[in-house]
């Protein structure tokens, strides 16, 4: 095992950057191909794009209807044109029976609506206005506002409760056991807090001291941290990546949670059993001990349990954020300034999410116009066949921007558009959709070398005198490894998935 171990992490540091480095290099090669030879494609053909009115599912799947229909009457009144100009002067000159097919296709399916047809070069104020209506999108003004009442949540609760159920636990358990409660504890602690790099900042400190303490491998206690941190993150009711795909999938929070807890629990397990084979292999030499205040615990159980049960994501937050406000109150921990100082610090930690909410939603929505979506998904479906494939695709896709932009919340938003579309496409449910762009990018992110939850954890390490590189990290990474596994075992053992 230690040969292996030692192969691996020389393997990590000399030819892991080369791979990743040769990998970018050919990936910018293709890049750079492709987008010269669309240049010169894009001078000989005319877009053909449909505009639904909303991203709302009832919406873009009457806009799919309209486009087949379309494409349809375009074949009969194309077929023979073999230039731009002669398409562009017989799209003109059949402009109403363009229209009348689509009228048809809409008083068919029900609707009432009116048809707009335009040919030409889309201005920059009329840019602007598509922005706009990306934004416009109900779905992402509520996940904007729940980014802000999670982080007074966040502010409010502070690092002391955190801290207390660590201690609570090392206490009440043996010292052999220590590095499963850290992985446990930071499981509880990220999905009550909903955040996985503000989990790692308070709980790697008590790692480093168990592992001081007890004899544990410092890699192996900061790893289960990160693997419980990841956990949490992928679960939480009021983590920033469950909120982003629960509202760009258009799903209830409780039934992603229930799609997602079969996938991630056989996976936490797994973990605990081998950091459990690991601690037995370990000669134990002493224990941590440190005062805490339990009852600082309650306003993580109460928004724990109301998100459980299914209740409106704002009361539950409300609720965490008044009994948390009135146990750091009446028990002295803080005092009304220091406490609604911490609250805009909670909402200041938030505002990078909300500004990269906001401008990915307005490209995307300028790049839906432009069709960039519909040739996405024509790829996507070339590769990925039938409803498994679907899905392995979306995790593939959310995976590949999580690695580009080392942010799971960003890589979210960004794949939720194409994602949707996808679901529609391929079949998948809602809640399924969200589950698996959550449980992907959990997955990358909780691996990558340069994310920023290895980067804190490491830092916070070396603040407290310590040595750890992300290679002494990764290969302890049991949780997001076991979760690659589970999540594709998901996907292909339903037996509905065809």
């Amino acid at each position: 095992r230690s040969q292996f171990q030692a192969a691996f992490q020389i393997f990590c540091r000399r030819w892991l950057p080369v791979c990743i480095a040769a990998l970018i290099l050919s990936g910018t090669a293709n890049l750079l191909r492709e987008s010269r030879l669309q240049q010169e494609v894009a001078a000989k053909i005319v877009r053909f794009h449909v505009r639904a009115n909303s991203d709302c599912a009832s919406d873009q799947q009457i806009k799919l209807q309209v486009r087949d229909a379309v494409a349809e009457e375009l074949q009969t009144i194309l077929h023979g044109a073999e230039t731009k100009a002669e398409t562009e002067e017989i799209l003109r000159e059949n402009e109403p029976s363009i229209r009348a097919a689509a009228l048809q296709t809409l008083r068919a399916g029900g609707s009432t609506d009116d048809i707009t047809v335009t040919y030409g070069k889309v201005s920059f104020e009329e840019k602007l206005g598509i922005m706009a209506q990306g934004l416009a999108d109900k779905n992402i003004i509520t996940m904007l506002l729940i980014f802000l009442t999670a982080g007074v949540f966040v502010g409010v609760v502070g690092r002391s409760s955190a801290e207390s159920v660590a201690y609570f636990m090392l206490q009440l358990i043996p010292a052999r056991f220590a590095v499963i409660v850290l992985f446990i504890v930071a499981c509880f602690v990220s999905v009550a807090m909903g955040t996985s790099v503000g989990t790692i900042t308070l709980i790697t400190p008590i790692a480093v001291a168990v592992s001081e303490a007890s004899g544990f491998s410092m890699a192996l206690c900061v790893a289960s941290v990160m693997g419980g941190a990841m956990f949490g993150d992928n679960l939480s009711f009021i983590s920033d990546t469950t909120i982003a795909a629960c509202n760009g999938q258009g799903c209830e929070m409780k039934d992603k949670f229930r799609e997602n807890f079969w996938i991630a629990f056989p996976a936490a397990v797994a973990t605990l059993i081998l950091i459990l084979v690991l601690s037995f292999q370990t000669e134990i030499q002493g224990h941590v001990s440190q005062s805490y205040h339990l009852v600082q615990v309650l306003p993580y159980v109460l928004v724990l349990i109301g998100g459980i049960i299914g209740i409106n994501v704002f009361v539950v937050l409300l609720t965490g954020i008044v009994s948390g406000a009135f146990i750091m109150l009446i028990g002295g921990h803080t005092t009304p300034v220091d406490l609604l100082t911490n609250m805009g610090s909670g909402v200041s930690g938030m505002f990078e999410t909300c500004m990269v909410a906001i401008l990915v939603a307005a490209m995307c929505a300028l790049i839906r116009e432009y069709g960039g979506f519909d040739a996405l998904l024509a790829w996507i479906h070339r590769i990925f066949r039938g409803k498994r494939g679907g899905q392995l695709g979306m995790g593939l896709l959310v995976g590949a921007m999580d690695i580009a932009t080392a942010n799971n919340t960003v890589a979210i938003v960004m794949a939720n558009p194409i994602a949707k579309e996808m679901a529609q496409e391929y079949g998948i449910t809602p809640r399924k959709a969200a589950s698996i762009l959550d449980t992907f990018s959990c997955i990358f992110q909780g691996i990558i070398p340069y994310g920023a939850q290895m980067l804190v954890a490491i830092s916070a390490v070396n603040e407290l005198g310590g040595e750890l590189s992300a290679f002494q990290i990764m290969p302890r990474l049991f949780y997001p490894m076991l979760l690659l596994v589970s999540s594709v075992i998901a996907i292909l053992w339903n037996r509905n998935e065809k």
